[in-house]
């Protein structure tokens, strides 16, 4: 019998000089995801309202959304063995001076993949948000 491949969990931390209000919105509204990934977005944004964002790469369904405060979803990118869901909890925390910390927590990752999804939440979204906010202001 073949032995399912280890899984593995992550947590990044990013500060933003936005608000939660607008990061949350930025992540949610399909306009303003495609604008800041240059990707097509599609996001029903309720509970178990379903995503495929960066063009089907990444797709899934949020489980639990607390308005500008916190973001949880299954989430599956196309290169995971097929089937295999993750979990994405993506936590807003204001601070001073109209900042945010968010706070990413990436669990049941194939641990194989680890490392390049890290990196890909880096390359792919904080800084590529950090651009598009810059551009507005």
């Amino acid at each position: 019998m073949k032995k399912a491949p280890a899984n593995t969990a992550f947590e990044q931390e990013v500060t933003f000089n936005t608000t939660p209000e607008v990061l949350y919105d930025l992540l949610m509204d399909p306009v303003h995801h495609a604008a800041f990934t240059g990707q097509p977005a599609r996001i029903t944004a309720r509970r178990n309202g379903r995503f495929a964002v960066w063009g089907d790469y990444i797709t899934g369904k949020f489980l639990d959304l607390q308005r500008h405060a916190s973001i949880k979803q299954e989430w599956h990118a196309a290169d995971m063995p097929k089937g295999h869901v993750s979990m994405v909890t993506i936590t807003l925390t204001p601070l001073a001076k109209r900042k945010t910390l968010l706070t990413l927590r990436h669990e049941e990752v194939p641990a194989d993949m680890a490392a390049a999804f890290q990196q890909g939440w880096h390359d792919y979204y904080w800084k590529p948000m950090k651009a598009y906010l810059k551009s507005l202001s």
